[in-house]
């Protein structure tokens, strides 16, 4: 299933997590990892991100600030896990496949993209980020 638009409950099982968000100033071109603080309004879907209010309704923000989470591919797993419990976990579909709590915990305490928000362009994919510092 592909994300169209990036929502808070996309989020907030990383947050607990300490979930960071690629921050890319399109004129300057620099970019900075910024820390997810809390949830600011929960029914106007607002984060404080890096100590900014950011409302995920007006994402991508068109004045040339672009604000997306980290997060790991699937594909990392096999770095992390072994290959039985590997098995269980690649190619599922979180939306009609049943997981386990201690399977799904594990996937958004290590920030893995279970919604495919990176394949959707919503997310950033951690190991894109190693090779531009």
């Amino acid at each position: 299933m592909k994300v169209e638009k990036l929502e808070l409950k996309h989020l907030v099982s990383y947050l607990p997590y300490g979930l960071t968000w690629f921050c890319l100033d399109q004129d300057s071109r620099e970019f900075e990892e910024l820390p997810t603080c809390k949830l600011y309004d929960l029914e106007k879907q607002t984060l404080e991100i890096g100590g900014m209010d950011i409302d995920l309704d007006e994402l991508p923000y068109p004045n040339g600030l672009t604000i997306k989470p980290i997060l790991r591919p699937l594909s990392d797993l096999r770095m992390f896990v072994s290959f039985s419990v590997l098995d269980n976990l690649i190619g599922v579909d979180v939306y009609t496949d049943k997981l386990t709590y201690i399977e799904l915990s594990y996937l958004f305490q290590n920030h893995f993209d279970v919604f495919g928000l990176i394949d959707s362009g919503l997310a950033v994919d951690i190991n894109t980020l190693k090779h531009e510092k």
